[in-house]
């Protein structure tokens, strides 16, 4: 993700991005491994984790300072996102209903996408995907709004 996408979500969610003053997990070393197509996606979960992540803090103060109750890593894996938070059960179904919501939306853009790839996979839209991955279906609904296009 681009840097300034990053810095924002960390200046607008302060308790659920917070990173590991020492530097040794990997959220605090790597940032969001993902692209900026998941975004906003991130940023609507991260508007409903804020308020849960401040509860938790005043019910248990030392845990946060502990290192509990944020996110420890957000990354893309097998083509979907994956979101690392230690936290309360509301949290981790957040998070998770986040993850099952990257198997539609393409990483690079942030439109509809889907799974795609053979060895490495990836969640893309029709424009981001690799020529080969593309499906036949799609090919010919392309070619026919290009056509089209051209008939005006």
């Amino acid at each position: 993700m681009r840097k300034e996408l990053d810095e924002a979500l960390v200046k607008d969610f302060p308790l659920t991005f917070q990173r590991d003053a020492n530097g040794r997990e990997p959220w605090s070393m790597f940032g969001f491994e993902v692209g900026d197509g998941w975004e906003p996606s991130i940023r609507k979960t991260a508007e409903k984790l804020e308020p849960l992540v401040k509860a938790a803090i005043e019910k248990d103060p030392e845990g946060y300072e502990g290192g509990y109750y944020r996110t420890t890593q957000l990354k893309e894996k097998y083509g979907t996102g994956r979101w690392y938070v230690s936290g309360t059960d509301e949290m981790y179904a957040l998070v998770e209903a986040w993850e099952s919501e990257t198997e539609n939306i393409c990483e690079e853009c942030g439109q509809p996408g889907k799974l795609r790839g053979k060895m490495w996979y990836y969640t893309r839209c029709y424009k981001h995907t690799k020529p080969e991955d593309r499906d036949n279906l799609e090919i010919v609904e392309d070619a026919y709004e290009k056509k089209e296009k051209e008939n005006g």
